[in-house]
């Protein structure tokens, strides 16, 4: 028996894994079916049926996305569902990506899409998880403002465990690696352990205290001057550079690092993770943010989905108290902007 026989006859004794995509006629979305599609998430021995929803008014845009998975003969996909219907795509999913957004204009950034059309959106999305999807699903909110919109449908989500929920956090962990990769002319596999905390948006800290190099400690080899002057500010207004560039938001990165953090967030890796999780004090001891926020906090990862917060590394120096100060005053005004949506 050939290779792809043996994978033909092992897909078809595992059961295949279901994955909900909302908001699928977006750009992004399209960047995580394909690399979803592709084996990147749950691995190319797994097949996946994928339930694409989106408004009736984007209908023909998703079955548009449809035909182009289907027509790119991935072996492993077996169902493409398009759907309208939340509930549909939500009933029994393993994975599920919250991507729809009311607002779509690339000159709107992040910070400013906290708006109640949008937050109404992630309510029902939450509601509807929660009646329909595994009780072990995973739900990452990629939407923005996407700490914001996981805290409101992982508390509207009252029958499943907040830890079921995070919000996007890896596409600033990814800008993070990058830009220090440039700057010493490394390889991104050589880069470990960076820190990401806070809020997804221009007041994210980027943190490189224990950051490694091949093991080289980074403080030994860049200026502290470059880091609080050129590189935490390179990555949290990295998203204002690329629409000023492109003329609209990013999408492949952004659907790229969705799927490297769900696949992490569930499989694990030896490398130290940035997940944005609901923080109830619960495995971790920073005083310094409060409860009842959507916050990303430096883990690790096992095999089997346990998340261990990294809470030995301090954050009382002047620069890292001054930050996350900022982050966690912008997520505590957005959250006021939707506390009525919380139950």
């Amino acid at each position: 028996m050939n290779h792809q026989n043996q994978i033909c006859q092992f897909q078809r004794i595992h059961p295949p894994k279901k994955i909900a995509i909302s908001g699928a006629s977006s750009q992004i979305c399209t960047s995580i079916s394909f690399r979803i599609a592709s084996g990147q998430l749950a691995g190319q021995e797994q097949m996946i049926d994928l339930y694409l929803y989106d408004s009736i008014e984007m209908e023909d845009a998703v079955k548009g996305l449809q035909a182009e998975i289907q027509d790119s003969a991935f072996p492993l996909v077996g169902k493409i569902v398009v759907t309208t219907n939340k509930d549909i795509a939500f009933r029994d999913a393993e994975f599920i990506f919250l991507c729809g957004s009311k607002l779509r204009e690339p000159s709107v950034l992040k910070k400013n899409h906290s708006n109640r059309e949008s937050s109404l959106l992630y309510q029902d999305y939450g509601k509807s998880i929660s009646n329909w999807a595994k009780r072990d699903c995973r739900v990452l909110v990629v939407g923005n403002p996407p700490n914001t919109n996981c805290l409101i449908s992982c508390l509207n989500s009252q029958s499943l465990p907040k830890h079921n929920f995070s919000a996007l956090s890896r596409l600033d962990h990814n800008r993070a690696k990058s830009v220090l990769a440039l700057k010493t002319e490394s390889l991104i596999c050589d880069v470990s352990q960076v820190a990401v905390w806070g809020n997804s948006s221009s007041t994210i800290y980027p943190d490189l205290r224990n950051t490694k190099i091949r093991e080289r400690q980074v403080l030994d080899m860049v200026e502290s001057k470059w880091i609080t002057d050129e590189f935490i500010p390179s990555v949290q207004n990295r998203a204002k550079e690329i629409i000023q560039l492109k003329k609209i938001a990013p999408a492949s990165s952004v659907g790229k690092a969705a799927v490297d953090q769900m696949r992490e967030w569930v499989y694990g890796s030896d490398d130290w993770q940035s997940l944005a999780l609901y923080n109830d004090r619960e495995g971790q001891k920073y005083t310094e943010v409060p409860e009842g926020l959507i916050f990303s906090f430096p883990c690790q990862v096992d095999c089997h989905g346990y998340v261990q917060y990294l809470d030995w590394i301090e954050i009382n120096d002047e620069i890292s108290s001054k930050l996350i100060k900022a982050t966690v005053d912008e997520l505590l005004a957005e959250r006021q902007e939707i506390e009525d949506l919380l139950p």
